[in-house]
């Protein structure tokens, strides 16, 4: 009912455009890429909503994700975003038809944090790239400890994705796409909070960092965790 209320309150112009831009994105990722998925019975399993946690390393990874899943499998993926692109003419329409949740540099507001909830409450998928930015040369970038604070409040199961190509595609310091190759979408097994919060070793440290362990060794990436 909350996407289908969404979808009403788009113009033609954003609906249409937002639909080419899926389009697009799914050409790219299975004629140009040659796109794979990997171990999505890992989602198909869980009966509940879950938390998608990702490598970020492409303008494209979003799109991408949020193409394939709703195509592919009928389930849409809320992604948080930072506020600029909010505001920005590039993304700004893309960000409104794809319900994105804001979070500004200061965390996320309490309105967000309701939005996040009732996602998760109603067997939805929040998207999140723990890193908070593309990374410059491919490999994992320290990752922030918002995505395990998400995941105690909701205790929502986190659901480690990682990508395989699309930085050779598209990293951040190129301003169109570089080139195509071959990419793969890895789906890990669900991380459960619950079970880690029994642990009393276990704090957002320990979580972000087990969280980020398992996206490397979904994309043959070394994690190495600050503290």
């Amino acid at each position: 009912m909350e996407n289908t209320e969404r979808e009403n309150k788009l113009t033609p112009f954003e609906k249409a455009y937002f639909t080419t831009v899926q389009n697009i994105s799914l050409r790219i990722f299975d004629r140009y890429c040659e796109g794979e998925i990997k171990g999505i019975e890992n989602i198909l399993n869980l009966s509940s909503g879950f938390i998608l946690a990702c490598n970020h390393s492409s303008y494209l990874d979003w799109l991408i994700l949020y193409s394939v899943f709703k195509n592919r499998f009928q389930r849409e993926i809320v992604f948080l975003a930072k506020e600029k692109l909010f505001k920005s003419p590039l993304w700004q329409k893309l960000i409104k038809a794809a319900n994105c949740i804001m979070v500004t540099d200061t965390g996320v507001s309490l309105s967000s944090l309701r939005k996040i909830y009732k996602t998760i409450r109603t067997n939805g998928i929040v998207g999140i790239f723990p890193e908070g930015t593309r990374s410059h040369n491919g490999e994992l970038l320290q990752a922030k400890d918002g995505i395990a604070k998400i995941a105690m409040l909701t205790g929502a199961p986190v659901i480690p994705v990682g990508i395989i190509g699309l930085y050779e595609v598209w990293p951040r310091h190129k301003l169109f796409p570089s080139g195509f190759n071959k990419c793969v979408i890895k789906i890990g097994e669900p991380i459960f909070i619950e079970k880690m919060l029994a642990s009393e070793a276990t704090n957002c440290g320990n979580i972000t960092k087990n969280i980020m362990v398992s996206i490397g060794s979904l994309i043959n990436k070394k994690y190495i965790h600050v503290h």
